[in-house]
């Protein structure tokens, strides 16, 4: 609470400085309004993304104000603040600034030189998503229409207003360089502050380097990044968790093959101590990988067939959330904008992904006892129709299943068959390119072999989003 007055007090001087020095000064927001009912057979379900949701009424609002104040022409102070009713379990310290019921507010320093750019205080930055991504777009099937209405994911709380976006939001220093066939990104970044009794202070260190050399007349893409997460044990003398520290090392890679295909990879090898204070403990080495084919067609075609695996103590912490350790297998995805349907614009996209443990899974935790090994599925169809140039439809399709078969070694029913199935369909209406309006229903139909978690829910919502 002290740390974001003082930081709501910031953004006031910032915006009362500019009016009094109004050359340059500009000011722009973000502001969203969702109304929802929740109407479900049993008390406690989850969302779209495995999100707690709560039955009856909600209405959720959130305000964004951003400001920027030119210096001299490389020098700006940028600032934000946030109102909003959203709730959520805690105020949380950077590197998210998620919803909280109180204002909260941020700020930077950019200097901008050349082909060099460098960030004090807040600034949000991604790499790739085994190393550091909050969310793989690519890998979030019910947004791959390219509508951007989804308002939660996983690892996000339903009842805030957040949307998938691959870059977290630091507090510390960032630096950047960009030239035609290389740039550069480096980042520090204090994660977590101390709080006795709770909490060890927590920074984040590293950086990425991407070259974009031409082979054959096509861009040839080579990236390099290494990452540092760790805790201060000096910072408090007892905590509730113990002190970690999580390395990885990353390469990918985008190879022209022919035409419009393209290669794709990414390997990424972490080591995870997830106790500082202990030699006892082990530590953790695992390996990541993602690798296939892509086509990529003008701004018109999009397909991928990758293969995946990440191992059962691939573990670096702000990998995208959307990726789980202790899974191999294939993913595809589909997406065709522009397709000319009884004279209007139609987006159709497609997306497969099966996954299966590599190790069981019992309690968040491998064992070496149970040998039944998990499979998960996810499918999803959608169709966007463009019914006027300002008025959009969009139907989906997804289904779900987890299996697990009984074990052999402990001869225990400990079957698994979770199978999900999610209709929607939305109306978006634009009011302007940065005005919208999403009339949206959704169908949640959920099964089990035990049946304490199945249930239905039906979820109307109308959401109004603003840009200014």
């Amino acid at each position: 609470m002290f740390l974001a007055n003082r930081l709501s007090k910031a953004f006031l001087i910032i915006l009362c400085t500019g009016f009094i020095y109004a050359s340059g000064f500009e000011i722009d927001g973000d502001g969203k309004l969702r109304m929802r009912f929740v109407e479900a057979d049993r008390e406690t379900l989850s969302g779209t993304y495995g999100e707690a949701l709560k039955t009856g009424f909600s209405f959720r609002e959130r305000l964004d104000l951003y400001a920027a104040l030119p210096i001299t022409n490389f020098l700006r102070i940028e600032a934000g603040i946030r109102i909003s009713n959203e709730e959520v379990s805690s105020v949380h310290t950077p590197p998210e600034y998620v919803s909280a019921m109180i204002p909260f507010a941020w700020w930077s320093v950019v200097l901008k030189r050349g082909s060099w750019q460098g960030t004090i205080g807040s600034y949000e930055i991604s790499f790739t998503p085994l190393t550091l991504m909050r969310w793989d777009l690519k890998d979030n099937p019910l947004a791959a229409s390219g509508c951007g209405c989804q308002v939660s994911v996983g690892g996000i709380d339903s009842e805030t207003l957040e949307e998938p976006r691959e870059d977290y939001q630091f507090e510390g220093c960032k630096l950047e360089y960009a030239k035609s066939l290389i740039d550069l990104k480096g980042t520090f970044a204090r994660c977590q502050f101390a709080e006795p009794g709770n909490t060890y202070a927590r920074y984040l260190a590293g950086g990425r380097i991407r070259l974009v050399p031409e082979l054959f007349n096509r861009v040839l893409v080579l990236g390099i990044t290494g990452l540092r997460l760790t805790d201060d044990p000096q910072s408090v003398t007892v905590a509730i968790e113990d002190p970690l520290c999580s390395d990885v090392l990353g390469a990918d890679v985008v190879i022209p093959i022919i035409g419009s295909f393209n290669a794709i990879g990414e390997y990424a090898y972490s080591i995870r101590d997830d106790n500082l204070n202990s030699s006892a403990e082990a530590i953790r080495y695992g390996n990541g990988i993602i690798g296939g084919i892509n086509l990529a067609h003008e701004d018109r075609i999009n397909a991928d067939l990758l293969y995946l695996r990440l191992d059962p103590y691939f573990s670096p912490f702000y990998r995208s959330l959307s990726y789980a350790r202790n899974r191999q297998g294939f993913r595809t995805s589909f997406v065709y904008r522009g397709l000319p349907v009884f004279s209007r614009q139609t987006t159709v996209s497609a997306y497969l992904k099966y996954w299966q443990e590599i190790k069981p899974t019992w309690n968040n935790a491998i064992s070496e006892w149970h040998h039944s090994l998990a499979d998960f599925l996810i499918g999803t169809m959608a169709l966007n129709l463009s019914v006027f140039s300002d008025l959009k439809s969009e139907f989906s399709y997804e289904y779900r299943r987890t299996q697990r078969d009984d074990d052999q070694m402990s001869l225990a029913d400990e079957g698994i068959d979770k199978q999900t199935m999610i209709f929607g369909f939305q109306i978006i209406y634009e009011f302007t390119f940065q005005t919208k309006a999403v009339l949206r229903y959704q169908y949640i139909n959920e099964n089990d072999n035990i049946g304490s978690e199945a249930f239905k829910a039906h979820i109307p919502s109308l959401q109004i989003s603003v840009r200014f």
